[in-house]
């Protein structure tokens, strides 16, 4: 199967922590086990940018990977030539698995595969964990927010878990 992997961020950058070996360990076994995987990031490292080409995929333990620049230094991660190489390759993979879902380049890259008729996997990493932790304690507090009562389905926005 030939897979397509986009994620805001990949190893070197562990900066970022452990979804980036997670993300790789994933990557790798699929390879290891027959799989063709290409990565789609970008030179996001923290506050920093990679020191990686941009003009050629380099291979990574048998992953391909291909390396954008991003035009901010936040956690947006914004890189239209990510998003353009996306909208003119996604087609060609068998499978997309999209990593995180918190920044404009996820959004933008899912709004790509909307377009092009493209279901991907989503994998919520980095604060979805904390995410989930925070849900009762948002719901015990909603009450109060708006006047003691409690609405039939709480309303969770990212900035209630510190996104």
């Amino acid at each position: 199967m030939n897979i397509l992997f986009i994620v805001p961020s990949y190893k070197p950058a562990y900066i970022y922590g452990g979804p980036i070996v997670s993300v790789a360990r994933l990557a790798e076994s699929l390879v290891q086990i027959g799989h063709t995987v290409t990565v789609y990031t970008t030179t996001a490292n923290g506050p920093d940018e990679l020191d990686m080409p941009l003009d050629r995929p380099v291979i990574m333990d048998g992953v391909r990977v291909q390396f954008f620049r991003r035009i901010t230094k936040d956690h947006t991660h914004i890189s239209p030539a990510l998003w353009k190489a996306v909208w003119g390759t996604v087609k060609e993979y068998d499978a997309v698995h999209i990593h995180s879902w918190w920044n404009f380049l996820i959004l933008g890259v899912s709004a790509i595969c909307a377009m092009k008729g493209i279901k991907p996997v989503l994998s919520p990493r980095e604060c979805y964990a904390s995410t989930s932790s925070r849900i009762k304690t948002v719901q015990k507090e909603a009450p109060a927010s708006r006047g003691g009562q409690t609405p039939a389905v709480p309303h969770l926005f990212a900035r209630d878990f510190g996104c």
